[in-house]
């Protein structure tokens, strides 16, 4: 099974590829600033792994990255 990685996944773009991606039936693990609104992401909770961190946190990105070890990154956050 492929390892994916969503950065960004409560926005519109990052919701909608992380719903095609549990139609595949592979459990992504989705990146989601602290204060993001999940209401684009709540139906696919139970089959992702979320993780709250602000991707402007260098070191928390990178435990998160060494701890997952994704074959593929949709890097898809920005911040503002």
């Amino acid at each position: 099974m492929e390892n994916i990685l969503i950065t960004g996944a409560a926005g519109f773009i990052g919701a909608n590829l992380s719903r095609k991606i549990t139609k595949s039936k592979i459990i992504p693990h989705l990146i989601v600033h602290n204060n993001s609104n999940l209401w684009r992401i709540n139906n696919i909770l139970p089959n992702s792994i979320l993780h709250r961190v602000d991707i402007s946190n260098k070191r928390s990105i990178k435990q998160i990255i060494k701890k997952i070890e994704p074959d593929l990154t949709y890097h898809l956050a920005s911040y503002i």
